[in-house]
């Protein structure tokens, strides 16, 4: 498997290195889900993802001093070889619908910022400066994203915090930045910049003239591309997801419409083996392992604040799923279904919630259809109007229809390396929507599964205790699942433990 991966990373570095060199005029139009995340941005909501990534120092630390020039100049020379990188958003006329068009005056160096943590350079000093960076909006004028290479961390370590507007890229989407960065080898090397030339934008008459055309053939390619059967099926999941969701007799407990613009930023690991163990010993898949845990955690949590759990019975979760439907036609964007999930709060038993998901996670994935149906009306929102998207994505913020986002990211299970310098720790970052107070969102490397949690900050203030709940969560799952090893006795549980080599 580490084989494979190497070479899919090799092979996805190597396709991005080919520059692209046109004259002629260019735009392509957002998907209806990418236009909506700019739409539902404001000033107290940006919408980028991102991730907080931590290196050893290698050889671009030296006497004290970090090597920001090179970094720079090394990021410079891989990120824009994507050409989403080097693009801005336009509106189409009339429509007001968003389109990618080439930045006339692209420059990598405002993109690409020094910053510094005080000595003696501590983690909590890292989250203080990550939550200021993470709160800051993406400038419109440029494209849509930015790096801070962070300087001062203890034992010579440094740091990069990499924002991207949703619109550009989903969780696995971002991979392709990590991918422009790192390699599975250390290298001195630092790679010549590409060789591009803008498109031209075109004018207003002719981006009108082009979004009407895709849009009509959009509507054939739907109508082309469903049967009855598979119309009834996605009418179906689109039952559920809504029955699902706009429940009017409920509150979350992590919504507030008081929700502001600044964050914190908070973070944890667990081991994968060991979660392997546990999904092992009680069933279910790692994912299972860690919202049951997340479902903990809150539990936990609310019952500290006196919110009687039983009353609230579950919490209302949007699990994002990777999809790969017929109208996907980009290159890059958003290729994710919003899937709704009542995770359980009771019963108290780590174990028996554990195995409560997997049944819910199972009828998800097989009969509940919620990720067609949801695609379904991504499609029809990219053929006809695609505000309708953004204006229901506003609505279940309104109606506060789920508690947090939970997203799974999966990585490459191996070192990885930018320059000489080895990559140690990766914390996602997943937006908060409107009136949303918490988000979390997961990444495994390297042996283990990074936390990246991030809330509001007036809203949510006690954001460390909520992870000290998930540890303590995961810590109670992990000792259920070993008494299970144990009772099921020696052959079994040894059976069990081999087989955590597999995904």
């Amino acid at each position: 498997r580490s084989g494979q991966s190497v070479q899919s990373i090799g092979e996805s570095m190597n396709r991005a290195r080919s520059p692209h060199i046109e004259a002629t005029s260019h735009s392509e139009s957002l998907s209806a889900l990418d236009a909506s995340f700019l739409s539902i941005e404001t000033e107290d909501v940006p919408m980028h993802i991102g991730a907080l990534l931590v290196f050893e120092s290698g050889d671009l630390v030296r006497n004290g001093r970090l090597d920001f020039e090179r970094i720079a100049d090394f990021m410079g020379a891989t990120i824009p070889r994507h050409e989403r990188y080097r693009q801005i958003v336009k509106r189409v006329p009339v429509l007001r619908h968003p389109v990618w068009v080439d930045d006339a005056h692209f420059d990598p160096s405002f993109h690409i910022r020094y910053a510094r943590v005080d000595e003696p350079g501590s983690s909590e000093q890292l989250k203080q400066l990550a939550g200021r960076l993470l709160s800051k909006r993406l400038p419109r004028s440029r494209p849509l994203w930015e790096v801070y290479v962070i300087d001062g961390l203890e034992d010579g370590r440094f740091a990069l915090l990499a924002k991207v507007h949703h619109c550009m890229v989903d969780g696995v989407g971002g991979m392709q930045l990590l991918e422009a960065l790192l390699s599975p080898f250390a290298s001195q090397s630092v790679p010549k910049p590409p060789s591009h030339e803008p498109r031209r934008c075109p004018k207003g008459l002719s981006l009108l003239r082009s979004e009407l055309h895709e849009r009509l053939a959009r509507a054939k390619s739907l109508m082309r591309s469903r049967s009855l059967r598979t119309v009834g099926r996605e009418l179906y999941g689109l039952k559920n997801a809504t029955t699902t969701g706009l429940n009017m007799f409920r509150r979350s407990p992590f919504a507030s419409k008081d929700a502001g613009r600044y964050r914190r930023f908070e973070w944890t690991r667990f081991d994968l083996d060991e979660v392997k163990r546990i999904r092992t010993a009680v069933g279910g898949t790692v994912n299972d392992v860690l919202v049951a845990a997340t479902a903990g955690a809150a539990r936990r949590y609310l019952r500290r604040d006196g919110v009687d759990v039983a009353d609230l019975e579950s919490l209302r979760t949007v699990l994002p799923v990777h999809t790969g439907g017929a109208q996907r036609r980009k290159t890059s964007g958003n290729r994710v279904a919003m899937l709704l999930a009542d995770l359980p709060l009771e019963p108290s038993s780590p174990s028996e919630r554990l195995k409560q998901v997997v049944e819910l996670t199972s009828h998800l994935k097989d009969q509940s259809h919620q990720s067609e149906g949801v695609q379904f009306v991504e499609d029809i929102a990219d053929a006809t109007v695609g505000g309708l998207l953004a204006e229901l994505i506003k609505f279940a913020s309104h109606m506060e229809a789920f508690d947090l986002i939970l997203t799974n990211i999966p990585g490459p299970q191996m070192p990885l390396y930018m320059m000489s310098a080895r990559l140690e720790s990766v914390y996602p970052v997943v937006p908060l929507m409107p009136r949303q107070t918490l988000g979390i969102a997961l990444f495994s490397y390297d042996g283990s599964v990074f936390w990246g949690i991030q809330a509001d900050r007036e809203a949510f203030p006690d954001l460390p205790r909520f992870v000290a709940d998930l540890e303590a969560s995961y810590r109670a799952l992990r000792r259920e699942a070993n008494l299970e090893l144990a009772e099921a006795g020696t052959g079994r549980a040894a059976g069990s433990i081999a087989q955590t080599a597999q995904p």
